[in-house]
């Protein structure tokens, strides 16, 4: 498992990025931006967000269904 850690800020833009995997910024809580445009993904960990309580803006090229239980 990879875990990205240690900024306030990822761009991860035009990676072939296909799925970002459950708590894979568990060790970056401070996480306040993520740029995921130009990745052709097609799913995310249930909890791939999870504990991110600073992140304002998500920026990506992918359309979600969103489930509220």
């Amino acid at each position: 498992m990879i875990f990205l850690k240690m900024f306030l800020y990822r761009n991860l833009e035009n990676n072939r990025i296909q799925f970002i995997p459950s708590n894979v910024f568990a060790l970056n809580k401070q996480l306040r931006s993520i740029k995921l445009r130009g990745n052709p993904i097609l799913s995310f960990g249930v909890n791939a967000f999870q504990g991110l309580a600073y992140l304002g803006e998500l920026y990506g090229s992918f359309h979600l269904t969103l489930l509220i239980t």
